[in-house]
Protein backbone atom coordinates (compact mmCIF):
# COMPACT_ATOMS: atom_id res chain seq x y z
CA UNK A 1 0.00 0.00 0.00
CA UNK A 2 1.34 3.43 -0.89
CA UNK A 3 2.10 5.66 2.13
CA UNK A 4 0.08 8.81 2.90
CA UNK A 5 1.88 11.85 1.41
CA UNK A 6 2.09 15.13 3.33
CA UNK A 7 3.59 18.35 1.89
CA UNK A 8 5.69 20.34 4.36
CA UNK A 9 6.30 24.09 3.99
CA UNK A 10 9.89 25.40 4.45
CA UNK A 11 8.93 27.56 7.43
CA UNK A 12 6.95 24.90 9.34
CA UNK A 13 8.62 23.78 12.58
CA UNK A 14 8.49 20.34 14.28
CA UNK A 15 5.29 21.10 16.21
CA UNK A 16 3.37 22.10 13.09
CA UNK A 17 4.66 19.05 11.19
CA UNK A 18 3.76 16.70 14.06
CA UNK A 19 0.28 18.15 14.18
CA UNK A 20 -0.19 17.19 10.51
CA UNK A 21 1.16 13.69 11.17
CA UNK A 22 -1.01 13.25 14.24
CA UNK A 23 -4.17 14.24 12.36
CA UNK A 24 -3.45 11.65 9.66
CA UNK A 25 -4.92 8.16 10.17
CA UNK A 26 -2.27 6.48 8.01
CA UNK A 27 0.41 4.33 9.61
CA UNK A 28 2.92 5.05 6.86
CA UNK A 29 3.52 8.69 6.06
CA UNK A 30 5.85 10.19 3.42
CA UNK A 31 6.88 13.79 4.15
CA UNK A 32 7.77 15.84 1.04
CA UNK A 33 10.13 18.51 2.40
CA UNK A 34 11.71 21.28 0.26
CA UNK A 35 15.36 22.20 0.49
CA UNK A 36 16.57 24.47 3.31
CA UNK A 37 13.51 23.75 5.43
CA UNK A 38 13.58 24.61 9.12
CA UNK A 39 13.32 20.91 10.01
CA UNK A 40 16.79 20.29 8.51
CA UNK A 41 18.55 22.97 10.53
CA UNK A 42 19.32 20.39 13.26
CA UNK A 43 19.29 16.59 13.46
CA UNK A 44 17.68 16.86 16.91
CA UNK A 45 14.38 18.00 15.36
CA UNK A 46 14.37 14.99 13.04
CA UNK A 47 15.14 12.59 15.94
CA UNK A 48 12.30 14.05 18.05
CA UNK A 49 9.91 13.64 15.11
CA UNK A 50 10.93 10.00 14.71
CA UNK A 51 10.50 9.22 18.45
CA UNK A 52 7.03 10.74 18.53
CA UNK A 53 6.06 8.69 15.46
CA UNK A 54 7.30 5.49 17.09
CA UNK A 55 5.15 6.15 20.16
CA UNK A 56 2.10 6.54 17.92
CA UNK A 57 3.16 3.40 15.97
CA UNK A 58 3.63 5.38 12.74
CA UNK A 59 6.40 5.01 10.21
CA UNK A 60 7.84 8.13 8.60
CA UNK A 61 9.96 8.38 5.47
CA UNK A 62 11.36 11.50 3.83
CA UNK A 63 11.20 12.69 0.26
CA UNK A 64 13.69 15.58 -0.23
CA UNK A 65 16.66 16.74 -2.27
CA UNK A 66 18.21 18.60 0.65
CA UNK A 67 21.72 17.12 1.17
CA UNK A 68 21.82 17.93 4.88
CA UNK A 69 18.37 16.41 5.37
CA UNK A 70 19.51 13.23 3.61
CA UNK A 71 22.57 13.00 5.84
CA UNK A 72 20.50 13.49 9.03
CA UNK A 73 18.00 10.80 7.90
CA UNK A 74 20.82 8.36 7.13
CA UNK A 75 22.41 8.93 10.57
CA UNK A 76 19.20 8.10 12.47
CA UNK A 77 18.12 5.23 10.21
CA UNK A 78 15.18 6.98 8.54
CA UNK A 79 14.40 6.09 4.94
CA UNK A 80 14.90 9.02 2.51
CA UNK A 81 14.32 9.31 -1.25
CA UNK A 82 14.62 12.21 -3.70
CA UNK A 83 11.23 11.66 -5.36
CA UNK A 84 8.01 9.70 -5.08
CA UNK A 85 8.88 7.83 -8.31
CA UNK A 86 12.09 6.49 -6.75
CA UNK A 87 10.08 5.45 -3.70
CA UNK A 88 7.74 3.37 -5.85
CA UNK A 89 10.53 1.90 -8.03
CA UNK A 90 12.89 0.68 -5.33
CA UNK A 91 10.23 -1.01 -3.16
CA UNK A 92 12.48 -0.93 -0.20
CA UNK A 93 11.05 -2.29 3.01
CA UNK A 94 10.25 0.30 5.55
CA UNK A 95 12.50 0.44 8.55
CA UNK A 96 10.49 -0.76 11.54
CA UNK A 97 11.77 -0.09 15.00
CA UNK A 98 12.90 -3.20 16.87
CA UNK A 99 10.54 -2.70 19.75
CA UNK A 100 7.48 -2.45 17.48
CA UNK A 101 5.42 -5.66 17.55
CA UNK A 102 3.03 -6.76 14.91
CA UNK A 103 -0.53 -6.73 15.98
CA UNK A 104 -3.00 -9.37 15.11
CA UNK A 105 -5.77 -7.73 13.22
CA UNK A 106 -9.32 -8.86 13.33
CA UNK A 107 -10.56 -8.17 9.82
CA UNK A 108 -14.14 -8.62 10.93
CA UNK A 109 -14.06 -5.27 12.76
CA UNK A 110 -11.97 -2.03 12.34
CA UNK A 111 -8.95 -1.49 14.63
CA UNK A 112 -9.51 0.31 17.90
CA UNK A 113 -7.36 3.24 16.73
CA UNK A 114 -9.56 3.78 13.66
CA UNK A 115 -12.69 3.54 15.80
CA UNK A 116 -11.29 6.10 18.18
CA UNK A 117 -10.36 8.49 15.31
CA UNK A 118 -13.83 8.16 13.79
CA UNK A 119 -15.40 8.88 17.17
CA UNK A 120 -13.24 11.97 17.68
CA UNK A 121 -14.07 13.29 14.19
CA UNK A 122 -17.82 12.82 14.78
CA UNK A 123 -17.51 14.53 18.15
CA UNK A 124 -15.73 17.49 16.54
CA UNK A 125 -18.46 17.87 13.89
CA UNK A 126 -21.17 17.89 16.57
CA UNK A 127 -19.30 20.52 18.59
CA UNK A 128 -18.93 22.72 15.49
CA UNK A 129 -22.65 22.50 14.78
CA UNK A 130 -23.51 23.38 18.37
CA UNK A 131 -21.05 26.30 18.48
CA UNK A 132 -22.31 27.81 15.19
CA UNK A 133 -24.62 30.77 16.03
CA UNK A 134 -27.98 31.11 14.39
CA UNK A 135 -28.53 34.06 12.03
CA UNK A 136 -31.47 35.48 13.97
CA UNK A 137 -29.52 35.55 17.22
CA UNK A 138 -26.51 37.12 15.44
CA UNK A 139 -28.60 39.94 13.96
CA UNK A 140 -30.23 40.54 17.33
CA UNK A 141 -26.84 40.92 19.00
CA UNK A 142 -25.62 43.35 16.30
CA UNK A 143 -28.76 45.48 16.59
CA UNK A 144 -28.51 45.57 20.38
CA UNK A 145 -24.85 46.64 20.15
CA UNK A 146 -25.68 49.50 17.76
CA UNK A 147 -28.52 50.66 20.00
CA UNK A 148 -26.24 50.72 23.04
CA UNK A 149 -23.58 52.65 21.07
CA UNK A 150 -26.09 55.32 19.99
CA UNK A 151 -27.47 55.54 23.52
CA UNK A 152 -24.01 56.07 24.97
CA UNK A 153 -23.28 58.73 22.32
CA UNK A 154 -26.45 60.61 23.21
CA UNK A 155 -26.03 60.41 26.96
CA UNK A 156 -22.31 60.39 27.63
CA UNK A 157 -20.53 61.91 24.60
CA UNK A 158 -22.21 65.23 23.59
CA UNK A 159 -20.05 67.38 21.35
CA UNK A 160 -20.05 70.56 19.28
CA UNK A 161 -18.01 71.65 16.27
CA UNK A 162 -17.73 75.38 15.56
CA UNK A 163 -16.94 76.07 11.89
CA UNK A 164 -15.49 79.56 11.47
CA UNK A 165 -14.46 81.68 8.50
CA UNK A 166 -11.94 84.32 9.61
CA UNK A 167 -12.39 87.98 8.80
CA UNK A 168 -10.09 89.15 6.01
CA UNK A 169 -8.64 92.53 5.14
CA UNK A 170 -6.46 94.00 2.42
CA UNK A 171 -2.88 94.83 3.41
CA UNK A 172 -0.64 96.97 1.23
CA UNK A 173 3.00 97.94 1.29
CA UNK A 174 5.59 99.74 -0.80
CA UNK A 175 9.32 99.04 -0.86
CA UNK A 176 12.30 100.43 -2.75
CA UNK A 177 14.20 97.85 -4.76
CA UNK A 178 17.48 98.26 -6.64
CA UNK A 179 17.95 96.05 -9.69
CA UNK A 180 21.67 95.70 -10.34
CA UNK A 181 23.46 94.09 -13.27
CA UNK A 182 26.81 94.42 -11.45
CA UNK A 183 28.44 92.00 -9.02
CA UNK A 184 26.90 91.92 -5.54
CA UNK A 185 29.69 91.82 -2.97
CA UNK A 186 27.60 90.78 0.03
CA UNK A 187 24.43 88.81 -0.75
CA UNK A 188 23.12 89.05 2.84
CA UNK A 189 23.60 92.79 2.96
CA UNK A 190 22.09 93.14 -0.50
CA UNK A 191 19.00 91.27 0.62
CA UNK A 192 18.62 93.52 3.63
CA UNK A 193 18.88 96.60 1.40
CA UNK A 194 16.43 95.16 -1.16
CA UNK A 195 19.00 94.77 -3.93
CA UNK A 196 18.19 92.13 -6.51
CA UNK A 197 20.52 90.83 -9.22
CA UNK A 198 19.30 91.57 -12.73
CA UNK A 199 20.33 90.74 -16.28
CA UNK A 200 20.32 93.05 -19.29
CA UNK A 201 18.50 91.94 -22.44
CA UNK A 202 19.67 93.79 -25.55
CA UNK A 203 18.31 93.56 -29.09
CA UNK A 204 18.95 95.40 -32.37
CA UNK A 205 16.00 95.74 -34.70
CA UNK A 206 15.70 96.97 -38.27
CA UNK A 207 12.35 97.55 -39.96
CA UNK A 208 11.01 99.08 -43.16
CA UNK A 209 7.34 99.96 -42.90
CA UNK A 210 4.99 101.59 -45.45
CA UNK A 211 2.78 104.45 -44.22
CA UNK A 212 -0.34 106.00 -45.71
CA UNK A 213 -0.05 109.71 -46.46
CA UNK A 214 -2.33 111.54 -44.05
CA UNK A 215 -2.13 115.08 -45.43
CA UNK A 216 -4.22 115.85 -48.51
CA UNK A 217 -4.31 119.00 -50.68
CA UNK A 218 -7.63 120.49 -51.84
CA UNK A 219 -7.87 120.49 -55.65
CA UNK A 220 -11.53 121.42 -56.01
CA UNK A 221 -13.22 124.83 -56.00
CA UNK A 222 -14.92 126.69 -53.16
CA UNK A 223 -18.54 127.75 -53.56
CA UNK A 224 -19.40 131.48 -53.67
CA UNK A 225 -22.54 133.54 -53.22
CA UNK A 226 -24.22 136.13 -51.00
CA UNK A 227 -25.79 136.20 -47.54
CA UNK A 228 -28.30 138.55 -45.95
CA UNK A 229 -27.18 139.66 -42.48
CA UNK A 230 -29.81 140.74 -39.89
CA UNK A 231 -29.07 143.03 -36.91
CA UNK A 232 -31.50 143.26 -33.95
CA UNK A 233 -29.01 145.14 -31.79
CA UNK A 234 -29.71 148.68 -30.58
CA UNK A 235 -26.72 149.99 -32.55
CA UNK A 236 -25.16 149.64 -35.96
CA UNK A 237 -22.93 146.58 -36.54
CA UNK A 238 -19.73 146.70 -38.60
CA UNK A 239 -18.29 143.39 -39.89
CA UNK A 240 -14.72 143.11 -41.23
CA UNK A 241 -13.67 141.02 -44.24
CA UNK A 242 -13.23 137.22 -43.55
CA UNK A 243 -15.98 137.35 -40.93
CA UNK A 244 -17.16 133.74 -40.44
CA UNK A 245 -20.71 132.54 -41.07
CA UNK A 246 -21.35 128.91 -40.07
CA UNK A 247 -24.10 126.49 -41.05
CA UNK A 248 -25.59 123.92 -38.68
CA UNK A 249 -23.62 121.17 -40.53
CA UNK A 250 -20.27 122.90 -39.85
CA UNK A 251 -19.62 124.56 -43.27
CA UNK A 252 -17.95 127.96 -42.91
CA UNK A 253 -18.37 130.94 -45.26
CA UNK A 254 -16.21 134.08 -45.04
CA UNK A 255 -17.15 137.59 -46.08
CA UNK A 256 -15.10 139.21 -48.89
CA UNK A 257 -15.54 142.89 -47.85
CA UNK A 258 -16.45 145.26 -45.06
CA UNK A 259 -20.12 145.33 -44.10
CA UNK A 260 -22.23 147.76 -42.05
CA UNK A 261 -25.58 146.50 -40.81
CA UNK A 262 -27.91 149.18 -39.34
CA UNK A 263 -29.65 148.66 -36.02
CA UNK A 264 -32.87 146.73 -36.55
CA UNK A 265 -32.01 146.33 -40.26
CA UNK A 266 -30.24 144.04 -42.69
CA UNK A 267 -27.48 144.06 -45.35
CA UNK A 268 -26.15 141.77 -48.09
CA UNK A 269 -22.54 140.57 -48.24
CA UNK A 270 -20.56 138.42 -50.71
CA UNK A 271 -19.06 135.23 -49.21
CA UNK A 272 -16.85 132.30 -50.18
CA UNK A 273 -16.76 128.84 -48.53
CA UNK A 274 -13.67 127.52 -46.67
CA UNK A 275 -11.88 124.48 -48.13
CA UNK A 276 -12.49 122.49 -44.91
CA UNK A 277 -15.39 122.42 -42.47
CA UNK A 278 -14.98 122.70 -38.69
CA UNK A 279 -14.34 118.91 -38.58
CA UNK A 280 -11.36 119.07 -40.97
CA UNK A 281 -13.21 117.55 -43.93
CA UNK A 282 -12.98 119.05 -47.44
CA UNK A 283 -16.15 120.92 -48.40
CA UNK A 284 -16.13 121.45 -52.19
CA UNK A 285 -19.57 120.80 -53.66
CA UNK A 286 -21.15 120.40 -50.22
CA UNK A 287 -21.17 124.21 -49.95
CA UNK A 288 -23.56 124.53 -52.91
CA UNK A 289 -26.65 125.47 -50.91
CA UNK A 290 -30.08 126.34 -52.22
CA UNK A 291 -31.52 127.54 -48.94
CA UNK A 292 -30.42 127.69 -45.33
CA UNK A 293 -32.77 129.02 -42.70
CA UNK A 294 -30.12 130.52 -40.54
CA UNK A 295 -26.33 130.87 -40.28
CA UNK A 296 -24.60 131.87 -37.05
CA UNK A 297 -21.62 134.15 -36.48
CA UNK A 298 -19.42 131.90 -34.25
CA UNK A 299 -17.02 134.72 -33.35
CA UNK A 300 -19.74 136.69 -31.55
CA UNK A 301 -20.77 136.07 -27.97
CA UNK A 302 -23.61 133.67 -27.30
CA UNK A 303 -25.90 136.59 -26.37
CA UNK A 304 -25.11 138.56 -29.55
CA UNK A 305 -25.60 135.45 -31.72
CA UNK A 306 -29.26 135.55 -30.72
CA UNK A 307 -29.60 139.09 -32.21
CA UNK A 308 -27.27 138.86 -35.23
CA UNK A 309 -27.56 136.13 -37.87
CA UNK A 310 -27.46 135.52 -41.65
CA UNK A 311 -29.74 133.85 -44.16
CA UNK A 312 -29.37 132.52 -47.73
CA UNK A 313 -31.89 134.21 -50.00
CA UNK A 314 -30.16 133.34 -53.31
CA UNK A 315 -28.47 130.00 -54.09
CA UNK A 316 -24.76 129.65 -53.40
CA UNK A 317 -22.94 127.57 -56.04
CA UNK A 318 -19.75 126.89 -57.95
CA UNK A 319 -18.29 124.47 -55.42
CA UNK A 320 -16.35 121.51 -56.81
CA UNK A 321 -15.00 118.61 -54.71
CA UNK A 322 -11.49 117.19 -55.16
CA UNK A 323 -8.25 116.42 -53.25
CA UNK A 324 -4.90 114.67 -53.69
CA UNK A 325 -2.37 113.31 -51.14
CA UNK A 326 0.68 115.43 -50.42
CA UNK A 327 3.52 114.38 -48.13
CA UNK A 328 4.35 116.96 -45.45
CA UNK A 329 6.72 117.24 -42.48
CA UNK A 330 3.84 116.28 -40.22
CA UNK A 331 3.39 113.01 -42.15
CA UNK A 332 7.07 112.16 -41.68
CA UNK A 333 6.97 113.01 -37.97
CA UNK A 334 3.96 110.77 -37.40
CA UNK A 335 5.54 107.94 -39.43
CA UNK A 336 8.81 108.10 -37.43
CA UNK A 337 6.91 107.94 -34.14
CA UNK A 338 4.84 105.00 -35.33
CA UNK A 339 7.80 102.98 -36.58
CA UNK A 340 9.63 103.54 -33.29
CA UNK A 341 6.57 102.36 -31.34
CA UNK A 342 6.31 99.28 -33.55
CA UNK A 343 9.98 98.44 -33.01
CA UNK A 344 9.68 98.87 -29.23
CA UNK A 345 6.65 96.57 -29.10
CA UNK A 346 8.46 93.99 -31.22
CA UNK A 347 11.56 94.35 -29.03
CA UNK A 348 9.54 93.57 -25.90
CA UNK A 349 7.95 90.54 -27.55
CA UNK A 350 11.36 89.35 -28.70
CA UNK A 351 12.84 89.84 -25.22
CA UNK A 352 9.93 87.97 -23.61
CA UNK A 353 10.45 85.07 -26.00
CA UNK A 354 14.17 85.05 -25.22
CA UNK A 355 13.45 84.91 -21.48
CA UNK A 356 10.95 82.07 -21.93
CA UNK A 357 13.59 80.00 -23.71
CA UNK A 358 16.23 80.91 -21.12
CA UNK A 359 13.90 80.02 -18.25
CA UNK A 360 13.09 76.65 -19.81
CA UNK A 361 16.74 75.77 -20.45
CA UNK A 362 18.13 77.01 -17.11
CA UNK A 363 15.05 76.36 -14.94
CA UNK A 364 14.74 80.03 -14.00
CA UNK A 365 11.85 82.48 -13.61
CA UNK A 366 13.19 85.69 -15.16
CA UNK A 367 10.68 88.45 -15.86
CA UNK A 368 11.04 91.76 -17.73
CA UNK A 369 10.60 94.93 -15.72
CA UNK A 370 7.16 96.12 -16.90
CA UNK A 371 6.58 99.65 -18.17
CA UNK A 372 7.86 101.56 -21.18
CA UNK A 373 9.94 103.84 -18.95
CA UNK A 374 12.26 100.91 -18.24
CA UNK A 375 12.96 100.49 -21.95
CA UNK A 376 16.19 102.12 -23.10
CA UNK A 377 15.88 102.71 -26.85
CA UNK A 378 18.55 104.21 -29.09
CA UNK A 379 17.88 105.09 -32.73
CA UNK A 380 20.92 103.96 -34.69
CA UNK A 381 19.66 104.90 -38.14
CA UNK A 382 16.51 106.19 -39.82
CA UNK A 383 16.18 106.42 -43.59
CA UNK A 384 13.57 108.52 -45.42
CA UNK A 385 13.30 108.76 -49.24
CA UNK A 386 14.86 111.97 -50.63
CA UNK A 387 12.74 114.86 -51.89
CA UNK A 388 9.62 113.34 -50.33
CA UNK A 389 8.16 116.59 -48.98
CA UNK A 390 5.47 117.99 -51.30
CA UNK A 391 5.20 114.83 -53.39
CA UNK A 392 1.76 113.60 -54.38
CA UNK A 393 2.04 110.02 -53.09
CA UNK A 394 -0.60 107.79 -51.50
CA UNK A 395 2.04 106.09 -49.32
CA UNK A 396 5.75 106.10 -48.54
CA UNK A 397 8.20 103.83 -46.66
CA UNK A 398 10.62 104.52 -43.80
CA UNK A 399 13.46 102.26 -42.64
CA UNK A 400 14.58 102.47 -39.02
CA UNK A 401 17.30 100.66 -37.03
CA UNK A 402 17.25 100.75 -33.22
CA UNK A 403 19.08 99.25 -30.22
CA UNK A 404 16.76 98.35 -27.32
CA UNK A 405 17.91 97.45 -23.80
CA UNK A 406 15.68 96.00 -21.09
CA UNK A 407 16.28 94.59 -17.61
CA UNK A 408 14.95 91.32 -16.18
CA UNK A 409 14.82 89.97 -12.64
CA UNK A 410 13.82 86.80 -10.81
CA UNK A 411 10.08 86.83 -10.14
CA UNK A 412 10.50 84.45 -7.22
CA UNK A 413 13.09 86.69 -5.52
CA UNK A 414 10.93 89.78 -6.02
CA UNK A 415 7.87 88.03 -4.59
CA UNK A 416 9.93 86.89 -1.60
CA UNK A 417 10.92 90.50 -0.89
CA UNK A 418 7.33 91.68 -1.18
CA UNK A 419 5.97 88.83 0.93
CA UNK A 420 8.49 89.60 3.68
CA UNK A 421 7.51 93.27 3.55
CA UNK A 422 3.79 92.44 3.66
CA UNK A 423 4.29 90.12 6.63
CA UNK A 424 5.83 93.05 8.52
CA UNK A 425 2.80 95.18 7.62
CA UNK A 426 0.26 92.60 8.85
CA UNK A 427 -1.81 93.71 11.84
CA UNK A 428 -1.34 92.01 15.24
CA UNK A 429 -3.24 88.73 15.59
CA UNK A 430 -3.47 88.31 11.82
CA UNK A 431 -1.49 86.43 9.23
CA UNK A 432 -0.77 86.90 5.53
CA UNK A 433 -2.73 84.33 3.54
CA UNK A 434 -2.33 85.60 -0.02
CA UNK A 435 -0.14 87.84 -2.18
CA UNK A 436 -1.82 89.41 -5.20
CA UNK A 437 0.80 88.99 -7.92
CA UNK A 438 -1.34 90.97 -10.37
CA UNK A 439 -1.17 94.11 -8.20
CA UNK A 440 2.61 94.62 -8.36
CA UNK A 441 3.28 98.08 -9.85
CA UNK A 442 6.91 99.19 -10.22
CA UNK A 443 7.74 102.88 -10.68
CA UNK A 444 11.09 104.25 -11.79
CA UNK A 445 12.95 106.25 -9.15
CA UNK A 446 16.48 106.58 -10.48
CA UNK A 447 18.81 105.03 -13.02
CA UNK A 448 22.59 104.89 -13.30
CA UNK A 449 24.10 106.76 -16.28
CA UNK A 450 25.66 103.53 -17.54
CA UNK A 451 22.37 101.65 -16.96
CA UNK A 452 24.19 99.31 -14.52
CA UNK A 453 21.40 99.63 -11.97
CA UNK A 454 17.94 101.11 -11.65
CA UNK A 455 16.02 101.99 -8.53
CA UNK A 456 12.32 101.26 -8.53
CA UNK A 457 9.48 101.57 -6.06
CA UNK A 458 7.29 98.46 -5.96
CA UNK A 459 3.79 98.46 -4.50
CA UNK A 460 2.11 95.19 -3.59
CA UNK A 461 -1.21 94.12 -2.14
CA UNK A 462 -2.14 91.02 -0.17
CA UNK A 463 -4.84 89.56 2.05
CA UNK A 464 -4.53 89.15 5.80
CA UNK A 465 -6.84 87.13 8.03
CA UNK A 466 -7.23 86.68 11.77
CA UNK A 467 -5.48 83.64 13.22
CA UNK A 468 -8.22 81.47 14.71
CA UNK A 469 -6.58 78.02 14.60
CA UNK A 470 -4.73 76.67 17.62
CA UNK A 471 -1.40 76.52 15.80
CA UNK A 472 0.11 79.67 17.31
CA UNK A 473 -0.03 81.32 20.72
CA UNK A 474 -2.53 83.87 19.39
CA UNK A 475 -4.61 81.08 17.86
CA UNK A 476 -4.72 79.10 21.13
CA UNK A 477 -5.83 82.20 23.03
CA UNK A 478 -8.53 82.95 20.48
CA UNK A 479 -9.90 79.39 20.53
CA UNK A 480 -10.03 79.51 24.34
CA UNK A 481 -11.90 82.85 24.13
CA UNK A 482 -14.49 81.22 21.88
CA UNK A 483 -14.97 78.23 24.17
CA UNK A 484 -15.26 80.45 27.26
CA UNK A 485 -17.87 82.62 25.55
CA UNK A 486 -20.19 79.86 24.29
CA UNK A 487 -19.76 76.93 26.72
CA UNK A 488 -23.20 75.82 27.99
CA UNK A 489 -25.08 78.33 25.79
CA UNK A 490 -27.82 77.42 23.34
CA UNK A 491 -26.79 77.11 19.70
CA UNK A 492 -28.73 80.24 18.64
CA UNK A 493 -27.29 82.29 21.52
CA UNK A 494 -23.77 81.08 20.73
CA UNK A 495 -24.29 82.02 17.06
CA UNK A 496 -25.13 85.62 18.00
CA UNK A 497 -22.18 85.85 20.39
CA UNK A 498 -19.67 84.66 17.79
CA UNK A 499 -21.05 86.95 15.09
CA UNK A 500 -20.03 89.92 17.27
CA UNK A 501 -16.36 88.86 17.23
CA UNK A 502 -14.42 91.16 14.93
CA UNK A 503 -12.16 88.26 13.98
CA UNK A 504 -15.04 86.18 12.57
CA UNK A 505 -16.68 86.68 9.18
CA UNK A 506 -19.01 83.65 9.13
CA UNK A 507 -19.84 80.95 11.69
CA UNK A 508 -21.69 77.63 11.60
CA UNK A 509 -22.41 75.41 14.62
CA UNK A 510 -22.83 71.64 14.46
CA UNK A 511 -24.10 69.71 17.52
CA UNK A 512 -23.88 66.02 18.37
CA UNK A 513 -26.26 64.52 19.08
CA UNK A 514 -28.45 66.97 17.14
CA UNK A 515 -31.22 67.01 19.74
CA UNK A 516 -29.16 68.29 22.69
CA UNK A 517 -29.67 71.96 21.70
CA UNK A 518 -26.85 73.41 23.85
CA UNK A 519 -23.11 73.71 23.50
CA UNK A 520 -21.29 71.29 25.88
CA UNK A 521 -19.89 72.80 29.07
CA UNK A 522 -16.60 70.93 28.82
CA UNK A 523 -14.01 72.62 26.62
CA UNK A 524 -12.74 69.21 25.56
CA UNK A 525 -16.06 68.52 23.82
CA UNK A 526 -15.95 71.76 21.78
CA UNK A 527 -13.98 71.71 18.53
CA UNK A 528 -13.12 74.84 16.51
CA UNK A 529 -12.36 74.39 12.81
CA UNK A 530 -11.95 76.56 9.73
CA UNK A 531 -14.69 76.55 7.13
Amino acid sequence: MRPRILFIEPQQDIDEIWKKIKESNAEEIALIIPQKAILFESSISLKMLQKRAEKMQKTILLITKDLQGKRFAQNIGMRCEESIELLDQRKKPLLIPAEKKKEKRNFSSPPKKQQHAAFQQKKQEILEILSRPKKGVLFLLIGLSLFLLVLVSFLALPGSTIFISPQKKVVETTINVTLSTGNLENATDSWRQHILPAIEVESIFEKTIPFETITRRFTGKSAEGSLVVFNDLSEELTLRPTTQFQTASGIVFRSKEWLKVPSGGKATVEVIADEQDIFGEFVGARANLEQENKLSLPRLTAEMQKQVWAEIHEPIGGGVSGSIPEVTEQDLKIAKEQINDLILREARRDAEGFLRRKNALEDRDLLLVPGEEFLDAEVLEIEVPEDLIGKNREQFSIRSRMRVRMMAFSQKEMLSLLRAALIKAVDPGMELIDLDTESIFPELVDMAPDKEWIKITVSARGTEAFVIEAKTVEGVRFVNRIKDAIAGKSASHAQKILQNFQEIAHVKISLWPPLIGNIPRLHENISVQLM
